[in-house]
C-alpha cells in the first residue's frame, strides 16, 4: 500500500490511474475510519457490493456512511443501515443534503470523473464548491477522487484550487 498524505481536516485531491482508484479509495477509507466517521459518496459501486469489500479489507463500517448513488439508478432493491439512496447522480441539491446530514469528520468522493458524466461541469464545480465551504466550516477533512488526464483541464484546475494538497496515487 502506498502512504497517503491523508490529515485531519484537510482536503486532499487524489489523481489515480483507472486500475487504481478502488484500492486508492479502500486505503483511504480504511485508514479513516479506524477512528473517525467517514462519509463516502459511492459513484461507481452499490452499497452491498461497497460494504463486503470493505468487510473482507478489515474496515471498521460502523463508522462508515454511505451515500449511493448507484443501486436505486439500477434498479436494483437496497436495503442497508448507514446508507442513503440517491435515484440518480445528478441529484446534485439531494447529495448535498445527505451529505449535510452526516458529515461528522471526514468525506470521500469516490469518482469526481464519473460525477462529471453525470453533471455539467459548471453546475458539479459549484456544488463542489459549496460542499467543500461546508466541509471547512465544519472542520470536516476529505479526499476528492478523480482519474488521472481524464476530462476537462479547466475543471481539474479548478477542482484542485479548491484542496489543499492534490496527489498522484501510482
Amino acid at each position: 500500500m502506498m502512504q497517503l498524505p491523508i490529515r485531519e481536516n484537510t482536503i486532499l485531491f487524489l489523481e489515480t490511474r483507472p486500475a487504481k482508484a478502488n484500492n486508492a479509495t479502500l486505503e483511504i477509507v480504511k485508514e479513516m475510519a479506524s477512528h473517525a466517521h467517514v462519509v463516502v459518496l459511492s459513484v461507481n459501486r452499490p452499497y452491498e457490493n461497497l460494504m463486503q469489500t470493505y468487510q473482507e479489507n478489515g474496515v471498521n463500517t460502523e463508522n462508515v456512511f454511505v451515500i449511493d448513488c448507484i443501486s436505486a439508478s439500477q434498479g436494483a432493491a437496497a436495503t442497508g443501515k448507514n446508507v442513503v439512496f440517491i435515484e440518480d447522480a445528478n441529484e446534485l441539491t439531494e447529495i448535498a443534503i445527505a451529505i449535510d446530514e452526516h458529515m461528522e469528520s471526514f468525506v470521500c468522493i469516490d469518482s469526481i470523473t464519473t460525477m462529471l458524466l453525470y453533471n455539467k461541469p459548471d453546475v458539479f464545480t459549484r456544488f463542489l464548491h459549496s460542499v467543500l465551504t461546508k466541509m471547512r466550516i465544519n472542520h470536516i477533512g476529505g479526499v476528492f477522487t478523480s482519474l488521472v488526464d481524464e476530462g476537462s483541464k479547466e475543471i481539474r484546475a479548478e477542482i484542485a484550487q479548491l484542496c489543499d494538497e492534490v496527489f498522484t496515487y501510482e
